[in-house]
């Protein structure tokens, strides 16, 4: 499992099932804390209805994705370096 705290701009938690309380509990901080979730899963996780709720499609707040990761990942890593080049400027 990869994990970043939610002291930062970003939280990643990948390689995990929100399955396992472990990971559910990261997210729900992250919520609780105002940082956008996104959860990129193919079907459903556990208590997702509470973790998505208040997510509108611009992604600002977050993000719920029904795709495999090896898919979107690649994207989110070149889109997180675009941002920090560009706040470097």
């Amino acid at each position: 499992m990869l994990s970043f705290g939610l002291h930062g701009d970003i939280g990643v938690n990948t390689a995990t099932s929100l399955a396992t309380y472990s990971a559910l509990r990261l997210a729900r901080r992250a919520r609780a804390a105002g940082k956008p979730v996104a959860i990129v899963n193919v079907g459903g996780v556990r208590d997702e209805e509470d973790l998505v709720a208040g997510i509108a499609g611009d992604g600002e707040h977050g993000a719920r994705v029904d795709l495999e990761t090896d898919l979107v990942l690649p994207a989110l890593v070149d889109a997180v370096k675009r941002e920090r080049a560009a706040r470097a400027l």
